[in-house]
């Protein structure tokens, strides 16, 4: 296992989100949430396809599946809860955060 050191922004945000972020970055999927951060690397050419998410990137706490599908047809919670923003190549990042109250 490597161990990756974050700057202190990183830990300021894990203590303040009881569930999870998901940020889709050049193909690395980032996870934190109480326990702590997961890094995965998935397929390059998944994550240079624009208007692609990983929408069933976390389906329970102890199980993670990985899998792509169109935004278009993502359903509506999900797309009521997420915040997408579009980089200048046209690469999708989703970002689902879940805040909580501030310890």
């Amino acid at each position: 296992m490597k161990i990756v050191k974050l700057p202190y922004i990183f830990w300021h945000l894990i203590t303040n989100f009881t569930h999870y972020c998901l940020t889709l970055l050049g193909g690395v999927v980032l996870i934190w949430d109480a326990v702590g951060i997961i890094l995965k690397k998935i397929r390059l050419q998944i994550a240079q396809q624009s208007r692609r998410t990983l929408r069933n990137a976390i389906v329970a706490q102890r199980s993670y599946v990985w899998g792509q599908q169109l935004w278009d047809k993502a359903a509506p919670e999900v797309s009521q809860q997420s915040q997408i923003l579009t980089n200048d190549l046209g690469v999708l990042y989703n970002c689902k955060c879940i805040n909580s109250n501030l310890l």
